[in-house]
């Protein structure tokens, strides 16, 4: 059975799936005119990874969340941030299967 899964941090990937969906690599940027943060998604073997692409003072966290027959566990987007607890900024969100 297909889950759904998000990619979230001070930057946001969410996927979402069903039974018959096809799996789906997925990658997100943060939303500044120079991305510098990703967060990705390997469908096959469910393999996630962020990374911080800047020298420019901003952190990049990610976190991966899913949506199943249960329902939806926890979603946030993909951001960057100053240090943790600070605001959010340039964030973004994408759609992938696993």
């Amino acid at each position: 059975m297909a889950t759904a899964m998000a990619v979230a941090g001070l930057g946001t990937l969410l996927l979402t799936g069903t039974a018959n969906a096809a799996s789906q690599d997925t990658e997100v940027y943060s939303d500044d005119d120079n991305p510098g943060g990703m967060a990705w998604l390997k469908a096959e073997g469910e393999h996630f990874g962020v990374c911080d692409r800047q020298n420019d003072s901003l952190g990049v966290r990610g976190k991966l969340t899913w949506t199943d027959s249960a329902g939806s566990h926890e979603r946030k987007q993909v951001c960057l941030q100053t240090a943790k607890g600070a605001t959010m900024q340039f964030c973004d969100t994408d759609t992938g299967y696993a």
